[in-house]
C-alpha cells in the first residue's frame, strides 16, 4: 500500500504559512514599537522646550510685575506722574454706611 504525501505537504504548508504570519506580525509589532519610541523622544524634547519656555515666561512675569519697574516704565516711557495724595477724601459715618447698605439690599432683593 502506497502512502500518500498529501497530508504531509498540507501540514508543512500550514506550518510555513503560520511561521510567515508570526514573522510578519512580529515585524509589524517591532515597527510600531520603534515608531512609539521615536514619538516618545520627540514629545519629551517638546516637553523640555515647553518647560524651559514656561520658566522663562515666569521669570519675565516676576521681573515685570515688580512695582518699581512698573513705576519706572510709567514715568520714563509713558510720561505719567506719581501722585501720592488722594484727589478726594471721603469721610462717612457708620450710620451713613449702614443706610447705604440697606438701600443696596432693598434694591437687589
Amino acid at each position: 500500500m502506497k502512502k500518500s504525501y498529501k497530508p504531509l505537504i498540507l501540514v508543512i504548508l500550514l506550518l510555513l504559512i503560520s511561521i510567515t504570519a508570526i514573522i510578519l506580525v512580529s515585524v509589524a509589532i517591532r515597527l510600531k514599537y520603534e515608531e512609539a519610541t521615536r514619538l516618545k523622544v520627540i514629545l519629551e524634547n517638546d516637553l523640555k522646550i515647553e518647560s524651559t519656555l514656561k520658566i522663562r515666561l515666569l521669570a519675565d512675569y516676576q521681573k515685570f510685575s515688580d512695582k518699581n519697574i512698573i513705576e519706572t516704565y510709567a514715568l520714563e516711557n509713558l510720561g505719567m506722574i506719581k501722585n501720592d495724595k488722594p484727589l478726594i477724601k471721603l469721610i462717612l459715618s457708620q450710620a451713613d454706611i449702614d443706610k447705604i447698605n440697606e438701600e443696596v439690599k432693598k434694591k437687589y432683593e
